[in-house]
């Protein structure tokens, strides 16, 4: 029987006025959704995997607010629009790629190798290699060697190379010469019975044979597979090395794949150096498939490694690591689209999860509950589940496994009951959900809500939501669980020499050099605790800890260090400060062979002098 339904739709008419409408109709799982309308649907209420191919895009959270919940059809349109917005938001690469049928198979006998070949060479490009004995099929191999590459094995190995074909005439006076008659006709050299007597070298009259010579080769294929007993030592890393009892998990990497780069990673607020090998990499460590590395060029992801589970997403203070699917600007642009009433319970789920939440509650049910869709729900950060809090929901309840104990909301509950007394996020199956919404009601404990005009980046509106609940508690957050996530950097002001070099690598916003002042200006709030400002200090005046009470004090802007303006001697012009000035000609003093005086001038008038200095 066909389940009906309704659903609600987003659309623009022929004069592209946007319309919102209700739809009330059959459905079947399989079957793409058909709207009764002419005009152009922007988006609808439904489950992508309940009707494939539709030509418009579904919304579970709009299908479940239509059905489940008592929104205004002002409210539920604010939710049309901001999944609008949030599936035009949408922001990742995918690409296609091609099987490689390329392999190097080793063997310990000619024979173990002629019968792969035989049944896969129809199949599969085989680059053969014997440990043992001599065949006119297969190189003559000296030593192998496998190494650990990116995406494929590297082998070295070197072959047999005796014999120089551009140089032989084909004349057959080695093979009359050899004793032992392992030259064949076909100029194969049976190196099982050769005992490199040179016989075959004097009696070639071109120079055409070297019974010693070998030839290294070099190569790179996607897999390598051992034959029988065949073994050679292996690198730590050896993902795309097989034995021949692995061949039918070895048959299913060939196929063709999508790669989708949902994860993404944005460099440029990266607090990790790859320059200097130094600074935060908590999404390396997080990482359970080796997906991530560090490399010059700071964090790289292995996109065919990455499984999409998110950890490193929610591990990430920066919001360098991003949820393709729903980054944080998108996030807090959503938020601050729906224009619903505060007090619901939050419900965050996969597609997997509300479509069966939907389906086994029938139609109209209505409470204070808000349905959100979430793909990768293990990329929520205990900061992303405070941002809710913060902009309204009173509950949070995610819908998975509870054993699972999701470790960010762990984290995020400390914070909550910490400031107001109270857990306020929880972990169910879809099972328990009703026994769930029927417990008391509880208030929300915010007098205002969380209102931040502009998006920069996660680290600052970390800083911001931080601010907004301390102030609205009234009290210190404690923060002794998590306080690697509150550091705080301390300077020995009369060690500073306000060279500047800690700025070079704070990508926040942290540290900040205010010139009016001259002086090194530092926030807590926006400080990830990477410590590369520590380890870069030329004076080691600087120093790290977290903090184990949070006030509202520890997100402004304070003084670290401060110092006089070096003037320039003939202009006036400042050009840094007194104190980095002197540590420089401090520096210079003790070689004679620099003057120090030009030093005194800005970079202008220092060239005049030099020139100055010349003529005379």
């Amino acid at each position: 029987m066909e389940k009906v339904f309704s659903t609600r739709y987003i659309c623009t008419d022929h004069n592209g006025d946007v319309d919102f409408r209700s739809y009330q109709g059959s459905i079947q799982p399989g079957r793409s959704l058909v709207l009764p309308d002419n005009d152009t649907i922007l988006l609808a209420g439904g489950f992508p995997e309940l009707s494939p191919e539709t030509s418009f895009p579904l919304s579970p959270t709009l299908q479940l607010q239509a059905e489940l919940t008592d929104l205004s059809d002002s409210e539920l349109f604010s939710v049309a629009d901001a999944e609008l917005q949030r599936y035009q938001s949408i922001q990742y690469n995918s690409y296609q790629i091609d099987a490689d049928p390329r392999i190097c198979v080793i063997g310990t006998t000619a024979a173990e190798l002629d019968a792969f070949v035989d049944i896969y060479g129809g199949i599969l490009d085989i680059h053969a290699l014997p440990l043992r004995g001599s065949n006119p099929d297969y190189p003559a191999v000296t030593e192998i060697v496998i190494e650990e590459a990116e995406h494929s094995c590297r082998i070295r190995y070197r072959k047999r190379a005796s014999l120089n074909r551009e140089l032989c005439t084909y004349c057959g006076a080695c093979g009359e010469a050899c004793p032992e008659k392992c030259i064949s006709p076909h100029l194969h050299i049976d190196y099982s019975h050769c005992t490199f007597c040179k016989e075959c070298e004097k009696a070639c009259r071109n120079d055409a044979l070297d019974v010693h010579g070998v030839e290294e080769i070099i190569l790179h294929v996607p897999a390598l597979i051992f034959l029988g007993e065949a073994e050679l030592e292996l690198p730590e890393k050896a993902d795309c090395v097989y034995h021949e009892k692995q061949l039918p998990e070895f048959f299913k990497t060939l196929s063709s794949a999508e790669i989708k780069e949902v994860v993404c990673h944005n460099n440029s607020i990266c607090q990790y150096s790859g320059r200097l090998e130094i600074g935060c990499s908590r999404c390396v460590d997080s990482c359970l498939y080796q997906a991530l590395s560090r490399q010059k060029k700071g964090i790289v992801i292995d996109h065919s490694l990455c499984r999409e589970c998110g950890t490193c997403i929610a591990s990430c203070p920066t919001g360098a690591m991003q949820n393709g699917y729903f980054n944080d600007e998108a996030l807090w642009r959503y938020l601050r689209k729906l224009d619903i009433d505060p007090g619901r319970d939050l419900i965050i789920g996969e597609e997997q999860e509300l479509h069966l939440l939907w389906w086994q509650n029938g139609r109209g049910r209505s409470n204070k509950a808000f349905y959100l869709e979430y793909s990768m729900i293990e990329a929520l950060s205990y900061f992303h589940l405070l941002l809710f809090f913060a902009s309204g929901f009173r509950r949070i309840i995610l819908l998975q496994d509870a054993a699972k104990q999701h470790p960010e909301m762990k984290k995020a509950n400390k914070v909550v009951s910490s400031l107001f007394g109270r857990d306020f996020a929880h972990c169910l199956p879809v099972e328990e959900y009703d026994a769930a919404m029927h417990e008391t009601d509880l208030s929300h404990p915010l007098k205002a809500l969380l209102d931040v005009s502009a998006f920069i980046n996660r680290r600052a509106l970390f800083s911001a939501l931080f601010h907004h609940l301390i102030g609205e508690a009234d009290k210190e957050l404690e923060t002794e669980t998590i306080s690697n996530d509150f550091p705080a950097v301390s300077c020995d002001t009369a060690g500073c020499t306000q060279c500047l070099a800690c700025l070079n690598e704070c990508t926040t916003g942290a540290l900040l050099a205010d010139e009016k002042s001259m002086s090194l200006t530092y926030t807590a709030g926006l400080c990830v605790g990477c410590g590369i400002c520590v380890r870069i200090c030329p004076e080691g005046v600087l120093s790290l800890s977290g903090m184990k009470g949070v006030g509202e004090e520890y997100f402004s802007r304070k003084v670290l260090s401060q110092g006089d303006p070096a003037i320039c001697k003939k202009c006036g012009k400042i050009f840094g400060t007194r104190k980095s000035l002197d540590r420089v000609l401090q520096i210079l003093s003790s070689r004679e062979s620099v003057n120090v005086e030009h030093f005194e001038y800005c970079e202008t008038c220092r060239v005049i002098q030099l020139f100055e200095a010349e003529k005379t």
